[in-house]
């Protein structure tokens, strides 16, 4: 992990090679900058600019078509609201990232994605039923891709969550 200031310095690194990037109409490295410099503004824990930036790189990617590259900035986005408690805003940010990434066929990140979304829709007691089809979807893509991936324990943990959450809800404690 970078320091603070090593971040800080990256951070206004990236802002100025956005900039040239606009200044030259690049838009596609426009947009990636932007994505870097959300994910290093989340780790200084400016999480209203990191929102900006990863919107900013979800506008331009959709602009050209990228759907499949919005979809990591939109997936971003819903990580950002959910590290703020904002998760009933992010959902519809990891709904629609899960949407083209499946249009797109990239299943590893659909299935990144509705992990995602099995933990936000967790810790809603009347969506439990949701969280677990969608987790246990989520792992039959993830069994299917590599049964020895990390995220693979991560669902498993989602799913024990949910299992736990359910028998809390039913016997009232």
């Amino acid at each position: 992990f970078l320091e603070k200031d090593e971040l800080l310095k990256a951070a206004q690194h990236c802002y100025r090679t956005t900039e040239i990037f606009r200044t030259l109409n690049e838009p596609k490295e426009e947009a990636t900058s932007w994505l870097r410099m959300g994910a290093i503004l989340n780790g200084l824990q400016q999480w209203k600019a990191a929102e900006h930036a990863f919107r900013e790189s979800a506008r331009i990617e959709s602009a050209l078509g990228n759907f499949s590259n919005a979809a990591r900035s939109w997936a971003n986005i819903a990580q950002t609201l959910a590290l703020t408690d904002n998760l009933i805003e992010s959902e519809p940010w990891l709904r629609k990232s899960i949407e083209a990434f499946q249009t797109a066929g990239e299943d590893a990140d659909a299935s990144s994605a509705m992990g995602n979304l099995a933990e936000v829709l967790r810790v809603q007691p009347h969506r439990l039923d949701e969280a677990r089809q969608i987790a246990e979807e989520s792992l039959k893509i993830q069994r299917k891709l590599d049964p020895n991936a990390v995220h693979i324990w991560k669902i498993y943990s989602v799913l024990a969550e949910i299992s736990e959450s359910q028998q809390d809800f039913t016997t009232g404690t």
